[in-house]
């Protein structure tokens, strides 16, 4: 009995180990802001669309079942969201996807009272969920756009 727990504990081992090994050189994808275009507006609530640009720089294809994720505006919450949406991004490559976000009138009154002619600040943060695994991946990236009206 004891030989079958020794084998066990080897073959646990051995299994985290070639899960370590599998993600040495592992990058997480790069998560750009492209575009937020109003879809509902409601007195509590706002819905936009954000077009995301994500970038695989690793050798290998990403399959990704989800994401969740936080939009700031000039260092202020504006909007949040989650997307079922399955998306395959190839080796070395991009797509560029469209999910849902929600504000509220506060968030967007608060932005609103601030746009000049600067550009505005934003942060993007979250996580994208891989298919067939626990593995989530954290992305937070930072840019700047002009609003054009």
């Amino acid at each position: 009995m004891k030989w079958i727990r020794v084998l066990a504990m080897v073959i646990v081992v051995s299994q985290l180990n070639a899960c370590t090994w599998m993600f040495v050189d592992f990058k997480a994808p790069k998560v750009d802001l492209l575009a937020i275009e109003p879809l509902q507006f409601g007195l509590f609530e706002q819905r936009f669309n954000i077009r995301l640009r994500l970038q695989n720089m690793n050798d290998f294809e990403l399959a990704i079942r989800g994401m969740a994720y936080s939009l700031k505006l000039n260092g202020a919450d504006f909007a949040e969201g989650v997307s079922d949406q399955v998306i395959t991004i190839p080796e070395y490559g991009e797509e560029i996807i469209e999910v849902p976000v929600s504000a509220n009138l506060r968030a967007l009154f608060r932005q609103l009272t601030h746009i000049d002619a600067a550009p505005l600040h934003y942060q993007l943060s979250g996580h994208l969920a891989l298919m067939h695994s626990l593995l989530k991946l954290p992305f937070d990236y930072e840019g700047e756009f002009k609003l054009k009206f």
